[in-house]
């Protein structure tokens, strides 16, 4: 009973208290003469008792804004009061030069809360309009911002009230005030007994840093540091970060074409120049949320019993050190390549609209994309440089004008490595393990996966060193399970395409190294987690091979602009990769009957490079891997009507459509209904692999009918290669014999002249799809023969086409129809050598990722776009004027 009357008295004192709040807030609005200097009336702001929710429901959106527009001078006194009052109390507590300090209080501790409480409140609104001048003249200049516009019913004449001056007092105010605000949560961060354990007193020297002993957590930088704080301390260090993150989100106020072209002077304040605390923060940030284990002993249900006060603090720390990490300041037209160590010209981004975010859902966060589906021009393009140099070259690494990028670049010990790859794993395989346990929900899931993998993302693009340790540490495969899990699952759900797309460039960046392709030839260690794949998988080549064709075959429509990476990452692998599964085998040409329809190639003008692109990824595996590949080519041969359609595809002039005539989509698919069966009597039935106990029941009606691409759907990302593609990097080449493959089945020494090239005949007359004439009013893509014939004659067919010429009549005569007869023909293509039949090898050429400005670009906008979901308690950035992307709220 006492309990409850205690609260029940606490409830009607915080209700006084924000009625009280509430009234001060309406007069700083409408009251043009309140007076600076009138300590009773701004005390009011920091003396009431308030929780951390209390400004955010107190304090609405439109109240800022009315006094922003109302009442400027007003604003810009409240916000130097706040600030003077941190500088009052850090200069209490840690003392003046040569004096004694003053012990702090419970109620200071107060004081400093809500200032701070407050300044998180109003930033965000501060940025949102980049005309008024406000945050350049406050924090700026010093300066009182200028008088409010006439309102509409002022009478004519009447002058505007005047701006109160605004008070400046003491030595650190010589600084702008936005120096001053940062300069105090920085110390706060770092201030005894309020978010580090108490201390006597923290080393200060003008010319040195922080010491790291001081830093919130053993790790990077030392070992030995302060003991852990109580509760209290660790929700000092949320309310901080929250408000150096209010203070960094300008950002979030800029729209997506302009953003890698926008000065932000906070983040240059934090990163331009190594500070007091820049080491320590680093240090901080990345320690904090490394050492967080949410597992603890392995005690079932633990998070249900015991309070959790690292998460939140984890979660904040990754969001700030994402911000500083991706932040460039726009100094140059050029920027250092973390892979190829020269410099890549930036192109100015294209405009377009920004892309939309809901915020109802807060477990559904945005795709991430820079731009809705209707504006392919803002999707991220990587740039893929070819290379065909096998040895690992260290590249040159200029410095960034990021100091927190060059803390990321100058790790080098491999304890450094070791602490930072083994929490990666830890944390971001929490969520599938903690959906695979026998007692439902008895470990804790975290949330803060995506957030791992974007500063993952990072380290492994701006230090070369840790990235080799990555590929080559056996561990790495446990991470690899955990990031295709994150694909499959999230392939259909558009609040995990953002996630799709960060994980297809993480292995775009790994699969152009030769470490990682032969490590993925182990074999599969765990439980199969693809719902849809029954059975073992046989190697981790089998799961990626797996999951990006079903990306590719079953996406989400907003995938379409990553398709042409995930065959990247395929390409690049596949010159090392042993032995695929069936599985892996129909599911690759299940994939090249998708996308080598007419219906697909003709729906887009860049819809063929992906058929080339799959067509190297087979070339690569029989050429260079032939003897542990026999089921590709027994795939191969079972799907050689395919191959034969593709070979005589043609287009027909037709007579202009009518309005009665079907379009143009519905005629291909008749086309292609009425394809003819190219392929021989003696070929090996389709029914085979379904009664085979070595392949997978048939994929689904889904596969093989998956929709059309459309016309206006984004363009798929360029890459290099010998056919005339878009060229946007040199190739390297390698030396003669460096090829992966210790076999000599799949290798010829010379060019062979017994086995010229046959071409299928086809039983019937090769497809003909009418060509639909030029309407102009239709901004459709309309394919014609010399498109066509443009790039047929480049694809790698040859091979493929020489394959099922020579090995197709000998499977005929192994054919009785049985179901045993797969094993035997299994076995004679294993004990078959295509040595004279098969052209040389081609050199082996990895296309490697390219940064620019459009993938800079998108990243920044899914940071923000995740980081604005998540920062819902308190609502950080509810309500204010987003322009990065487009905030659906739906009713």
């Amino acid at each position: 009973f006492i309990e409850q009357a205690c609260q029940q008295i606490a409830r009607m004192g915080q209700g006084q208290s924000a009625a009280k709040y509430q009234t001060a807030v309406q007069e700083l609005i409408n009251n043009h003469s309140v007076v600076p200097h009138d300590a009773e009336f701004w005390s009011q702001f920091w003396t009431l008792p308030t929780t951390a929710d209390s400004p955010f429901s107190d304090i609405t959106p439109d109240d800022i804004r009315q006094l922003k527009t109302k009442n400027p001078g007003n604003l810009a006194v409240l916000l130097n009061q706040a600030v003077g009052q941190l500088h009052a109390y850090l200069i209490r507590w840690n003392g003046p030069p040569g004096l004694d300090k003053a012990p702090a209080t419970g109620q200071d501790y107060n004081t400093a809360l809500n200032c701070i409480r407050l300044i998180t409140r109003i930033m965000p609104f501060m940025f949102e309009d980049k005309n008024d001048e406000f945050v350049e003249r406050v924090f700026w200049q010093n300066q009182p911002p200028h008088p409010p516009p006439p309102q509409p019913g002022d009478t004519p004449g009447k002058r505007a009230p005047p701006v109160p001056e605004i008070v400046v007092e003491g030595e650190a105010n010589k600084a702008p005030l936005a120096v001053q605000l940062l300069d105090a949560l920085l110390d706060l961060l770092f201030q005894p007994n309020f978010t580090i354990t108490n201390v006597p007193s923290l080393p200060r020297h003008p010319n040195h840093t922080l010491p790291l002993n001081y830093i919130w957590a053993s790790g990077i930088g030392s070992e030995e540091v302060l003991a852990a704080p109580p509760h209290a301390a660790w929700m000092h260090r949320l309310e901080v970060l929250k408000c150096l993150l209010s203070c960094l989100s300008e950002a979030l106020y800029v729209p997506s074409d302009r953003i890698c072209w926008t000065r932000n002077k906070w983040l240059d304040y934090l990163t331009r120049h190594e500070g007091y605390y820049s080491y320590a923060l680093f240090c901080t940030l990345i320690n904090i949320s490394c050492s967080y284990d949410p597992v603890g002993w392995g005690v079932p249900y633990n998070h249900l019993m015991f309070r959790d006060d690292h998460e939140a603090v984890a979660s904040a720390s990754l969001q700030v050190l994402n911000v500083l990490l991706n932040y460039y300041p726009p100094i140059a037209l050029s920027r250092s390549n973390s892979v190829s160590g020269g410099s890549v010209g930036l192109a100015r981004p294209s405009p377009g609209p920004s892309p939309s975010v809901s915020s109802t859902d807060l477990r559904a966060a945005a795709d991430g994309t820079p731009s809705s589906e209707d504006v392919p021009q803002s999707h991220p393009e990587p740039r893929l440089r070819e290379s065909r140099s096998t040895s690992f070259i260290m590249p040159f690494m200029p410095p960034s004008h990021n100091v927190f990028v060059n803390y990321v670049r100058d790790l080098k010990r491999i304890k450094d490595y070791k602490f930072l790859f083994s929490a990666f794993i830890r944390l971001v395989s929490n969520p599938l393990q903690a959906g695979s346990t026998r007692l439902p929900y008895s470990m804790k899931e975290i949330s803060n996966y995506d957030d791992l993998l974007m500063v993952f993302w990072r380290m492994i693009e701006e230090n070369p060193r840790f990235l080799s340790y990555v590929i080559a540490d056996e561990s790495f495969s446990q991470l690899l399970v955990a990031m295709l899990h994150f694909m499959h699952e999230g392939r259909r759900n558009p609040a995990q395409l953002g996630l799709v797309h960060l994980v297809t460039f993480v292995l775009l960046l790994v699969s152009g190294e030769r470490v990682f392709a032969i490590n993925l030839n182990k074999s599969f260690v765990g439980k199969n987690t693809l719902s849809d794949t029954p059975g073992p998988i046989g190697t981790y080549a089998d799961m990626l091979f797996l999951v990006c064709g079903r990306l590719v075959l079953d996406g989400h429509e907003k995938l379409e602009n990553i398709h042409e990476c995930l065959l990247t990452v395929l390409a690049n692998v596949s010159y090392y990769t042993k032995s695929l599964s069936m599985q892996s085998c129909v599911r690759l040409l299940k994939l090249f009957e998708h996308l080598s329809r007419p219906r697909f190639l003709f729906a887009a003008e860049k819809h063929y490079r992906l058929v080339h692109l799959l067509l190297e990824i087979m070339n690569n595996l029989v050429q260079y891997q032939y003897e542990g590949n026999a089921r590709l080519v027994y795939s191969i041969l079972r799907c050689q009507n395919d191959f034969s359609k593709l070979a005589h595809l043609r287009i027909v002039n037709s007579v202009p459509p009518s309005p009665s005539q079907p379009d143009m989509a519905m005629m291909m698919m008749q086309a292609e209904s009425a394809a003819p069966d190219a392929a021989t009597q003696g070929e090996p039935d389709q029914a085979t692999e379904d009664a085979s106990a070595s392949s997978p029941p048939p994929a689904s009606p889904s596969d093989a009918e998956a929709a059309p691409a459309a016309a206006d759907q984004p363009s798929e990302p360029s890459t290099t290669n010998e056919e005339g593609a878009p060229n946007t990097a040199v190739a390297e080449q390698v030396a003669d014999g460096d090829h992966p493959g210790d076999s000599d089945q799949g290798a010829a020494p010379q060019e062979p002249q017994q086995a010229p090239v046959v071409p299928i005949e086809p039983s019937q007359p090769p497809i003909e799809v009418p060509e639909v004439p030029m309407v102009p009013q239709v901004p459709v893509f309309l394919p014609t023969n010399e498109w066509l014939e443009s790039w047929r004659q480049h694809l790698p067919l040859d091979n493929i086409i020489r394959i099922i010429t020579n090995l197709s009549p000998q499977i005929q005569g192994l054919c009785t129809g049985s179901v045993g007869d797969e094993p035997l023909i299994l076995d004679f293509l294993h004990r078959t050598t295509l040595v004279g039949i098969l052209s040389v090898p081609h050199p082996i050429v990895i296309r490697r990722y390219q940064p620019n400005d459009a993938t800079q670009m998108w990243f920044i906008t899914f940071m923000w776009g995740v980081i604005y979901l998540k920062n819902y308690s308190p609502p950080l950035f509810s309500g204010s004027n987003v322009r990065l992307f487009i905030v659906n709220v739906q009713t």
